[in-house]
């Protein structure tokens, strides 16, 4: 009977010492594979499951010991998982975008540019044309036929045409005669 005890007991051993091997694992690296379960998870209220036990043995770090007392790791415990209502937020009244534009720069004479930027201009019909006047002091936009004519534009201030007639027009700054340019609408 002693040698059965004896037996089974090198038996238990040699299993412990076989499973504390530094080659094996613990779990499953599919758990940390968040790919696959990111879309189907989201916006999902999710709770992790509580650890086991952790077991520490007296003797060598990382062997087990037959016989040596051991100690649990006080376990924890996680909430049920919640759901949270969505909740509405009210719209906020921001002004309306400004609607696509294509834009003509007019810049000081030393700024090394052209007055107007670019100086010869081409749109579709229907464009909206926007003049930015660039300079510190301010400027002016003037069709040659009286098409459009801008008044004064403050230094950073915009004025804007919508291109609803075809051809070719001569643009002038009004306060230097000798800035030009040119716009060309096409039609479709």
């Amino acid at each position: 009977m002693k040698r059965l005890v004896h037996l089974l007991c090198c038996v238990v051993m040699a299993t412990l010492l076989a499973s504390c091997g530094e080659e094996n694992k613990v779990g499953s690296d599919k758990i940390l594979d968040f790919k696959e379960q990111t879309n189907d998870r989201l916006g999902v209220t999710t709770t992790t499951e509580a650890a086991a036990p952790a077991t520490t043995v007296a003797g060598a770090p990382g062997k087990a010991a037959v016989g040596a007392p051991t100690t649990s790791a006080p376990t924890s415990t996680t909430a049920a998982p919640t759901t949270v209502a969505p909740t509405t937020v009210a719209p906020t009244t921001a002004p309306p975008p400004k609607e696509q534009a294509f834009e003509i720069g007019i810049n000081a004479d030393n700024s090394g540019t052209s007055q107007f930027d670019p100086s010869a201009s081409r749109v579709f019909k229907g464009t909206l044309v926007r003049f930015v006047n660039n300079d510190s002091v301010p400027r002016s936009v003037e069709e040659d036929r009286g098409v459009f004519k801008s008044g004064s534009i403050a230094p950073g201030a915009t004025f804007e045409y919508r291109a609803d007639t075809v051809g070719k027009f001569n643009i002038t700054d009004g306060t230097r005669p000798y800035a030009v340019g040119s716009l060309e609408v096409l039609a479709r």
